[in-house]
């Protein structure tokens, strides 16, 4: 009876040694990772998303925690994360993935200056100040006169005409003695430039009256 109770707390005890271990080492799939290990998470998500296959093909049990890695098995580590698109980043800079929903990048580099484009042709002259010249008009009775007013040198004549007094001292004019005959009055092309003065040619048509009054030019500073 003695011998029975023996054997019996000795198997007991053969199985607790045997499974205890087993326990101990089966973290993340492979038997070689502890469960306790403070790596045992990071391990575990390595197998999950398809970086690491395990150590020892093909089987593929061990983890080989302890081992360094080869620049060939990095390769391999480096693709695999890459096409799974395995990177659990929770934030960038300090931001959610919610919160870059919208969010601009920053700016790429500024491209070279293109060549400027062909110049179009000068507008016309903007024009300055506006000014009146002025000459008498003076006419015998049976005579005419051929008045030309100028503008400053460079200047546009934009306007021009005459009037006569309508007295013969004090004494005012009749009908008859107004009788006149206008055969010009407008701008004048002088030394071959159009617009620089105005010119005014009157006939006094009567025989016994002398005529006066006064041309008039309005002119336009076109100076750039």
């Amino acid at each position: 009876m003695r011998s029975r109770s023996g054997r019996l707390i000795l198997i007991v005890a053969i199985v607790a040694i045997v499974l205890v271990p087993v326990g101990a080492i089966a973290g993340a799939g492979f038997s070689d990772v502890a469960d306790d290990s403070v790596f045992v998470d990071d391990i575990q998500w390595l197998a999950n998303a398809g970086i690491t296959m395990g150590c020892n093909p093909p089987v593929n049990d061990e983890f080989c925690p302890k081992e360094a890695v080869t620049r060939e098995q990095m390769a391999a580590f480096m693709h695999r994360l890459a096409i799974g698109r395995n990177v659990d980043a929770a934030t960038v800079e300090g931001m959610t993935a919610s919160d870059l929903v919208g969010q601009t990048g920053p700016a790429g580099l500024t491209g070279p200056t293109g060549p400027s484009g062909p110049t179009g042709p000068a507008g016309p002259p903007g024009i300055g100040d506006i000014y009146v010249r002025s000459a008498n008009i003076s006419l015998a009775p049976g005579g005419w006169t051929h008045t030309i007013i100028d503008c400053d040198p460079g200047d546009l004549a934009t306007g021009g005409g005459y009037y006569l007094n309508d007295r013969d001292g004090g004494t005012r004019l009749t009908d008859a003695q107004r009788d006149v005959e206008v055969f010009v009055n407008g701008p004048i092309n002088e030394y071959g430039a159009v617009g620089l003065g105005w010119v005014i040619g009157i006939d006094n048509m009567s025989d016994g009256t002398p005529r006066t009054g006064t041309g008039m030019v309005v002119c336009a500073d076109i100076t750039p």
